[in-house]
């Protein structure tokens, strides 16, 4: 069987998706811990204690995390690097979808599911190292409740699970 995906790639306005080339800073909030990652450093500030230095192997998933988040976004699919290749039609949540590997030298692959319907994205899943024994752990994005800005549609509602745990729900755009 033969799937032919085609993806209209859209940035929106220019500058929205723009990231500044010197800094590449990301932070997180949940249950009241705060983290973030910056290039090859991260930190975790939990209530009024003072930050200390994220562990090397929490380091690791969160960078993977913050990939996927990347590829899920769809915005760098049309760069070189990237290698897309289907993966056919599934079922998620009874619903038919198809998937799309994407491949990146220096990352494990990410899978992404299309609902078949109205070709929104309905899951983002990689294998990621966990931090308690290095063994493989699946990452999952779900993003939902899309509207639309700039005239493309955009989750305002994203949960990142890791393996059985829900880490965090995001409201990207603050929906």
């Amino acid at each position: 069987m033969n799937v032919v995906l085609a993806l209209r790639l859209t940035l929106g306005q220019p500058g929205t998706a723009a990231i500044e080339p010197r800094r590449r800073l990301a932070r997180a909030e949940l249950d009241g811990a705060r983290a973030g990652v910056d290039r090859d450093r991260g930190w975790i500030k939990k209530n009024n204690e003072p930050a200390r230095p994220m562990p090397r192997a929490q380091l690791a998933v969160e960078k993977e995390a913050l990939y996927v988040t990347k590829v899920a976004s769809l915005r760098p699919l049309h760069d070189k690097e990237f290698q897309l290749t289907t993966l056919g039609h599934s079922l998620f949540h009874g619903q038919d979808v198809v998937g799309l590997r994407v491949r990146c030298a220096g990352h494990d692959d990410v899978r992404l599911y299309f609902d078949t319907e109205t070709w929104l994205l309905v899951k983002a899943e990689a294998e990621v190292p966990s931090p308690e024994d290095g063994e493989d752990t699946t990452l999952e994005l779900f993003p939902a409740q899309y509207r639309k800005v700039h005239d493309v549609k955009e989750p305002t509602r994203i949960a990142l699970r890791y393996g059985e745990r829900t880490l965090r729900r995001v409201s990207p755009l603050g929906g």
